[in-house]
């Protein structure tokens, strides 16, 4: 099971091979802004934000990994994450189509412990949370941004729930990404810091600097893409070592969340 998972790491989006190739190319960016002094600490615990996923489509589709982040919505937890967990990328095939989502769904659960044995298939481990549905399902794969509904209240996740930034994000804007690479063995979420680049439609690229060196970044599909506020602004759906590429929240999200 531990060679399976690690097959899948590998086709995950940050790897970003086919990945990259299923997105819209993007205009030529600017060359990188190196980043002034960031904060030197994300305002949000990374470890109670940063969530794997454990996933069951029916057709024996599998899979396990990623990032998500949990939002309130009325009261409710609900999941942000990279809609791209549902295709090829991270080893589900043929793809879910969102619209499909809740008829396909078997299982989606989240942990707050991204070690490859916990996420194993039959690992005893207790969940953070439970997916039940999908909020607003477009089966537009450009737009690489879902919200799931959870069966959890927002009560009893309290210090788990990251506010969503109601301001767009600008050119210049220091922020930063709570991820963990695949192979990092019990890594809680690990804050890294950039600067964003350029804005361009669906997407948003941002030049990492990277505080401890450059991570193997496969794994961060899915990262939250914190302000200096803490408050979450966009989600990671792929790049490389120097320069991410992510998608802002929606105007409907923000007028929903909180």
């Amino acid at each position: 099971m531990r060679t399976f998972l690690f097959g899948l790491a590998a086709a995950a989006c940050w790897m970003l091979t086919s990945c990259a190739e299923a997105q819209p190319e993007l205009a030529e960016a600017p060359p990188p802004i190196v980043p002034a002094a960031p904060m030197s600490a994300p305002p949000v615990k990374a470890d109670k934000i940063f969530l794997r996923n454990l996933i069951y489509f029916a057709g024996e589709r599998r899979t396990a990994g990623a990032t998500s982040v949990l939002i309130d919505i009325d009261g409710i937890a609900h999941v942000l994450t990279a809609k791209h967990l549902l295709g090829e990328a991270m080893g589900i095939t043929p793809p879910v189509l969102p619209s499909k989502f809740e008829s396909e769904l078997e299982l989606w659960l989240l942990f707050d412990n991204p070690g490859f044995e916990m996420l194993s298939f039959e690992a005893e481990y207790e969940p953070i949370a439970k997916v039940t549905g999908i909020l607003k399902p477009d089966d537009n794969f450009d737009f690489d941004l879902m919200v799931l509904k959870t069966d959890v209240s927002v009560t009893e996740l309290t210090d788990r729930i990251v506010k969503v930034a109601d301001t767009p994000m600008k050119v210049g804007d220091v922020v930063s990404v709570i991820g963990c690479p695949y192979e990092s063995e019990g890594c809680t979420g690990n804050p890294y810091f950039g600067r964003v680049i350029a804005l361009e439609g669906y997407e948003t690229m941002i030049a990492f600097d990277w505080i401890s060196g450059p991570p193997t970044v496969s794994g961060f599909s899915g990262a939250a893409v914190l302000n200096q506020a803490g408050e979450v602004a966009a989600v990671v759906l792929g790049g490389n070592e120097e320069t991410g590429i992510a998608t802002p929240v929606p105007d409907w999200l923000k007028e929903a969340a909180n």
